[in-house]
């Protein structure tokens, strides 16, 4: 092998070692994105459930704890 073919080897090496490393924080981004997301997604259902709660027993259970219906 010559110093040339060598030489060529390790910056193909080079290369991929920095192709793999870019996509393994590409992967990480990816990750923490989609945790943002499922986490800003379970917030809002927590919201929407505790609105609806609100309501529901606002308007219903005051009637019935009166002795109302």
């Amino acid at each position: 092998m010559t110093e040339a073919e060598s030489t060529a080897k390790i910056r193909i090496a080079g290369r991929k070692k920095e192709e793999g490393r870019r996509m393994k924080g590409q992967r990480k981004t990816e990750r923490r994105s989609e945790s943002l997301v499922a986490e800003n997604g379970r917030e809002a259902g927590h919201a929407a459930a505790l609105g609806f709660f609100s309501l529901y027993f606002k308007d219903f259970s005051l009637p019935l704890f009166c002795g109302r219906y």
